[in-house]
């Protein structure tokens, strides 16, 4: 396409050209999507000559998509999957896919029609609301069609899915049960003495095994095993497969310091702090109430043996007999769980009428769930629940020391659950950077420089890519970020996704507008 030898377009131009070439790209997949509309229209039931008589295999009309889309005739795909070289099958999932948003999406068919988003974004939104009705669809399409071009595609899908919950909560219950019924563990393949094991279970449960099996394989390290965490953690489903010796474990470390939640991911490290978040309580875990007056109430006799130690002695370990009063909580792992919900969702209109607990709420690292479905996971854990206050970003106060304190961590998480960097699609394992760089007091650094007003969540990545490659950030206000490339192109950012601003006056002015001001960093929140 170029000369290789002339050099080519310079920076700048590539990057135009690179622009360019992804509006094409993206107006002629949007117009594709138009023309299977129109090929559907083409064959309409009523466009095929009537004959006295229907043979049997003959064609006949079909609907497509969903509710109050039109039939098409069910031949249609062949001739138009041939001329785009795909499958029938293929063809005819773009032509259901097309009828639905023309018909049942309209804001999201506008934007097919101005060809300004990915067109496979568009169709999963069809697909995913094909089930619903079509006033619930369009209220769905009310909801998303503003955030479906600046979120990336994982947070969006989590929109979505609280959207089709909202639309329908009554559907989306019996969904939700239908899926619980579709449960299963199965065995994989052996490799090399090693065997995959694979389940599907309810959220609830997942989350509590792998905190039990966090909590044994911390167990483990703190016996001094040195393998890795991943490791561990598969050493500590063997154990769990043997009841009698994990109760033996989780009795003998009853008193030993807990990690204070279940890591989001598996490749997180295992800390090993006392406190869960938001507890700023000084008790420590062998000190509580109820563990004193468990030792004020049980006699000697009732108090188990030591175990042994030694490798022959761990070999015969057996079931502890439960002592009379013990406190089962001590031998349960801490979880700390993010339930997301609002008023509006406690306080949800279902067919017009209003039902009390018929909204959404997100459970963060699972997403989506119907309160339904949050009642029979706290019912049935057979543990206390405690609920935390909330936190609220702007009644955060600021720090002027460097290290960041954990009230500030959750203040930030709750106002930015993804990384601020230009179309970021992490939300795990993110770090907090200081938007404008943290100048110590000893060197006349002002107060107050670590707060959720000049913080902002970067994985390593992108921090290295902040400090070293010449991108630029500014946050105006709190959880406003304004980024400028090195080749001067600006994004806005903020928790509904990137608007790209271009690299036009307008951009260059709001980027000069977000300058901060020579003033110390303490804001007023």
């Amino acid at each position: 396409m170029f000369d290789e030898q002339a050099g080519g377009p310079d920076p700048a131009t590539t990057l135009s050209l690179v622009t360019r070439a992804r509006r094409m790209v993206l107006q002629t997949e949007c117009q594709l999507i138009e023309l299977a509309a129109h090929w559907s229209d083409l064959h309409h039931p009523d466009s095929q000559a009537l004959t006295g008589r229907t043979l049997p295999g003959a064609e006949q009309g079909r609907q497509l998509g969903g509710e109050a889309t039109p039939q098409v005739l069910e031949f249609a795909a062949a001739e138009l999957g041939a001329s785009m070289q795909t499958s029938i099958g293929s063809a005819r999932a773009l032509m259901a896919d097309a009828l639905d948003l023309r018909h049942r999406l309209p804001e999201l068919w506008q934007h097919i029609l101005a060809g300004d988003m990915p067109a496979w974004k568009a169709r999963k939104v069809a697909q995913a609301t094909r089930h619903l009705s079509r006033d619930s669809t369009m209220a769905v399409d009310a909801a998303v069609a503003g955030s479906i071009i600046g979120l990336p595609w994982g947070r969006f899908e989590t929109l979505l899915a609280a959207k089709i919950i909202e639309a329908d909560p009554r559907a989306a219950e019996e969904q939700a049960k239908i899926w619980e019924a579709e449960r299963f563990v199965r065995a994989g393949r052996t490799q090399s003495g090693l065997k995959l094991l694979i389940a599907k279970a309810n959220a609830g449960d997942v989350t509590w095994f792998m905190a039990t099996v966090n909590r044994i394989a911390e167990i483990l390290r703190l016996q001094g095993d040195m393998d890795s965490a991943d490791v561990r953690r598969s050493k500590a489903i063997g154990i769990l497969a043997q009841p009698a010796l994990a109760l033996q474990l989780l009795w003998e470390f009853r008193n030993e310091q807990h990690p204070a939640a279940e890591p989001q991911q598996p490749d997180e490290p295992i800390h090993n702090e006392s406190k869960a978040p938001f507890d700023d309580s000084t008790t420590q875990p062998n000190e509580g109430p109820q563990e004193t007056a468990r030792q004020d109430n049980t006699s000697p006799d009732e108090q188990p043996e030591p175990a042994g130690c030694g490798d022959s002695e761990t070999a015969d370990r057996g079931l502890i007999i439960r002592p009379t009063g013990l406190d089962l909580g001590k031998l349960r792992p801490k979880v700390v769980l993010h339930i997301h919900l609002s008023q509006e969702a406690l306080w949800a209109f279902t067919d017009g009428e209003l039902c009390i607990g018929g909204g959404t709420a997100r459970l963060e690292g699972i997403g989506p769930l119907t309160l339904g479905q949050v009642r029979r996971f706290l019912g049935n854990t057979t543990c206390d629940v405690r609920v935390q206050p909330v936190i609220d970003p702007q009644d955060t106060p600021p720090v002027d020391g460097y290290e960041i304190p954990r009230r500030i961590r959750e203040a930030m998480f709750l106002r930015m659950p993804a990384s601020c960097f230009p179309y970021a699609t992490g939300t795990q394992r993110t770090d907090l950077d200081h938007t404008k760089a943290y100048l110590p007091p000893a060197r006349s650094g002002p107060p107050g420089q670590t707060g959720v007003h000049n913080l902002g969540p970067l994985s390593r990545l992108e921090h290295r890519i902040k400090t070293f490659a010449r991108w630029q950030v500014r946050q105006p206000e709190p959880g406003v970020w304004i980024w400028r490339s090195p080749h001067h192109a600006y994004y806005l950012v903020t928790n509904a996704g990137t608007q790209y601003l271009g690299n036009g006056s307008f951009a260059r002015l709001i980027w000069k507008a977000a300058a901060p001001a020579q003033r110390d960093l303490v804001t007023t929140v």
